[in-house]
Formats: C-alpha cells, structure tokens, sequence
C-alpha cells in the first residue's frame, strides 16, 4: 500500500431541465466524453488545483453539509460538487445518457419514447459521447411505431435528420412512419 491517502472522487452536479439534478462522478464524465474532459480539466478552468477540493482541519457542521459540502475521511477533505448546467436537454435524456455510461444499460429498454431518444442522440453527439450511440440507435429500431407514437417518431425524425450521425436513423425511421400511415 502506497502512504499516500487515496484523494476522493469528485461529485459533478448535472442540473437540467425542470430542475432535474443528476450526480456523477468527475472521472466517469472524463472518460466517456472529450467535451466534459475539456470542460473540467483544470486548464479550462485557469488554476492549477481544483477549486472544488479544499483541506481542512475544522469539522464541517451540520449547516454546512446542508448546503452541498461534504466531509469525506479522516483528512477532512472538504469537495464541492461542481454543478454543470444542461437545460437544453431533457433531464430524463440526460438521466439514461449517464445510467447507461455508468453501466446500467437495462434503463435503455424502458425508454419507449422516440422524443427522448433523439433527444439522447442529439446529446451524446453534442457531448462526444460516442459509446452509447449504437445501443441508442438500437433502441429507436426495436421500437415499433403505431397510432399512438406516430407523431413523436415524426417529431424524432426531425431532429435527427439535423445531425450528421443522426441522418441514416432518420430516414430509416421516416420509412418505418411512412409505412405505418
């Protein structure tokens, strides 16, 4: 075992629409998206240390961990989330972005919305998330398109017709509405 103490991992607020809060760690957004890895490496933010991360020796009371702080050991690291603001995005497209990176796929397979689903392509394409991609993709072509979602399938079309990864899925799902009507 090294001497040194393992430093904590750090929390990554997500606040989207309707308020919808989404916690992950700082690593996991690292490792699965150049655009978050950007966003949160210190030369982005100008310091060389996290601003989010400060030692202690004064116990954190009871008010303060209230408001967001956390005590985390025996060192008295002090870490503050960092909050990152997605409100173009649906929290519920958010939320099955990051289950899903954090490995809990099966969420995937209760989505029976074709809304959030381009949604959730549209996002991972913004972000340079490009793991879930196919899985989403399989996902809008395991759906079956009926009365009752025609027209969000229409509205999906829309906005994947807009992305470059999102053109083939459009007009195969296009086809798919087109034969249903």
């Amino acid at each position: 075992m090294s001497g040194s103490p393992k430093s904590p991992e750090i929390p990554v607020m997500l606040v989207c629409e309707n308020d919808v809060f989404i916690a992950v760690t700082q690593s996991l957004l690292i490792k699965e998206s150049a655009v978050f890895k950007a966003k949160l490496s210190t030369k982005w933010q100008g310091e060389d240390e996290p601003e989010n991360i400060k030692e202690e020796i004064n116990i954190v009371s009871t008010a303060d961990q209230q408001k967001g702080v956390f005590v985390f050991g025996k060192d008295r690291v002090e870490i503050h989330p960092k909050v990152i603001k997605i409100k173009e995005y649906k929290g519920e497209a958010v939320k099955l972005v990051i289950e899903w990176i954090k490995g809990y796929e099966i969420l995937l397979s209760t989505c029976k919305d074709f809304t959030v689903l381009s949604e959730m392509l549209i996002l991972v394409d913004f972000y340079d998330i490009p793991r879930p991609v196919s899985a989403i993709q399989n996902r809008i072509f395991a759906l079956e398109v009926d009365k009752d979602n025609l027209i969000q399938a229409m509205a999906a079309v829309g906005s994947l017709e807009k992305l470059k990864l999102g053109q083939d899925i459009a007009t195969t799902l296009e086809t798919r509405c087109i034969k249903f009507a």
